[in-house]
């Protein structure tokens, strides 16, 4: 009730007015017979609401913050009457069905709906009515004449796509009155707008029928919605060629980390354990962070359970202290597509990862894609960076104001030299804003190079890991439950237990494999 009561009677008024408008607009949707030309309709009306609320939603309407100027004065009364022409639209059956080229619904009209799944004025819609009930708004006020509030109840479809386009133009005209009366701030409109569209519901196609929207003059208060239509579009192309099938592949079929396995790496070592301080190195190291381990000793598991863990990330925001942070990350595989144990498949992985936490630096990190994809027309795909762009990209995303910690896993299933990724990690890491956690098994090549950097060697401090999966394996099993609860087996069973980890030498799957063989 505190907004209720901060709300002068004339702003109830004006929100009053404003609601009957969007119930109008609402109300009218294109016969599917129509085909394109029905979704381009609907979509040319949702772009109109979509202002529309922009208008409501900067002004503050429904709240007791609300502009000054919707209170009392001449530009309220303006406002007002703005507001009342744009609803008496529909005031009159007849001057609708003649001039904007609509009929009544019926019950057996086939149409798109007015209101899609994900329409562009969705979000906003949906706060708006949300505000309204909570104020106890009720449309039918007394700024609304008995035809008004009957005709705004009726359900219209568009039969004359050209004299239906005039009504577009009016509710435009209107929508640009309310904005010369409170003009908006530098630039609000266009972030407005680029929130509307850059959401990932909003699909391609709806992009592209804004795209299409033809404004009836310039400038006009379509032109941003227009505009962040083809920013979007050309972000958009430029991500969905970086990206590649199988680009998570590899990280999604690791196997996730065994109950209360691996918390250790995320907490200090013991007074007894030689290994460089995880958990210290995320939040305050920086270079490179080398695990090291044996096929099979859990190396992938351990990179898969880092980088979806939430110490992880808490360790790493206080590293980024305050500054914006990404955490990239790249899993090799070597039985993969090329695409999966190539350079480019790195890099092409990472900077869609980056550049889809902030499609605003495209531009700046694949500017020759970026101009690809502002000129592009038609279905054809733009062109894949060249392996330069692709080098040239990571030089110009340090130089950002960020801060980056990328994870790759598996450097010894690259299908190249290894000097090619450790080349690459040591140019990165050479950036103060820029660490790498990176993992490995212990060849020549990474030896010489990463050995020097903080370490972890898996095999050391999976013992107690693997003595868990082994104890909740084979425990619990009714055989073997039994032999450990008898006074002349038990012993025996133990033993037993302590072997299957002991021959296992910190080689995880190794007690993996040995577990299934005995259940």
């Amino acid at each position: 009730m505190t907004e209720t009561a901060g709300l002068v009677v004339g702003v109830f008024a004006l929100a009053g007015l404003f609601n009957n408008c969007l119930e109008m607009m609402s109300h009218i949707s294109a016969l599917r017979s129509m085909h394109h030309d029905a979704e381009l309709l609907n979509t040319k009306l949702d772009v109109e609401k979509t202002l529309f609320l922009q208008w409501a939603d900067r002004v503050r309407l429904l709240h007791s913050d609300c502009d000054v100027r919707l209170r009392s004065g001449d530009t309220a009364q303006t406002i007002e009457k703005v507001l009342k022409a744009m609803s008496e639209l529909a005031s009159d059956s007849s001057e609708i069905q003649a001039r904007y080229g609509l009929r009544q619904r019926l019950p057996e009209d086939s149409i798109l709906p007015g209101e899609p799944e994900n329409p562009i004025s969705g979000p906003r819609m949906l706060n708006f009515n949300k505000a309204l009930e909570k104020l106890q708004i009720r449309t039918t006020t007394k700024q609304k004449s008995r035809s008004s509030s009957r005709l705004s109840k009726v359900r219209w479809v568009v039969i004359d796509k050209a004299k239906f386009d005039c009504l577009i133009k009016d509710i435009s005209y209107f929508i640009a009155k309310l904005n010369e009366l409170i003009p908006p701030v530098a630039q609000l409109l266009s972030t407005m707008a680029y929130q509307d569209l850059n959401r990932s519901d909003l699909d391609k196609g709806s992009l592209n029928l804004v795209i299409d929207f033809d404004p009836h003059h310039t400038p006009s208060p379509e032109e941003d919605l227009l505009t962040a239509a083809k920013v979007i579009r050309s972000q958009n192309l430029v991500l969905d060629t970086l990206w590649f099938r199988q680009i998570d592949d590899r990280r999604e079929i690791i196997t996730s980390a065994h109950s209360q396995t691996l918390k250790w790496a995320l907490e200090p070592p013991l007074p007894d354990q030689s290994w460089s301080d995880l958990s210290l190195w995320l939040r305050s190291g920086s270079g490179v962070y080398w695990i090291s381990g044996k096929a099979g000793s859990g190396k992938s598991t351990l990179m898969k359970y880092l980088v979806h863990h939430p110490t992880t990330d808490a360790l790493l925001q206080i590293w980024a202290d305050g500054t914006e942070l990404i955490s990239p990350h790249f899993f090799f595989y070597y039985l993969g597509t090329k695409d999966q144990k190539s350079f480019t498949g790195l890099t092409r992985t990472l900077l869609h990862h980056i550049l889809t936490h902030n499609k605003a630096w495209i531009p700046t990190i694949l500017p020759g894609m970026w101009k690809e994809s502002i000129n592009h027309h038609g279905a054809r795909a733009i062109d894949l960076p060249t392996l330069s762009e692709l080098k040239n990209a990571f030089t110009a995303l340090v130089q950002l104001p960020i801060k980056l910690c990328v994870f790759i896993d598996g450097l010894d299933e690259y299908e190249g030299e290894h000097q090619d990724t450790i080349s690459f990690i040591e140019s990165l890491s050479s950036n103060p804003n820029v660490k790498l956690l990176v993992s490995s098994r212990p060849e020549p090549e990474f030896v010489d190079s990463l050995s020097l950097h903080p370490m972890l060697r898996m095999q050391e401090l999976t013992r107690k890991d693997i003595s868990l999966y082994v104890t909740d394996k084979i425990e619990s099993h009714r055989y073997m439950s039994r032999l450990l609860h008898r006074d002349d087996t038990s012993l025996r069973a133990r033993q037993i237990l302590d072997d299957l980890c002991d021959k296992a030498e910190g080689v995880f799957i190794w007690s993996v494999l040995a577990c299934k063989s005995l259940e």
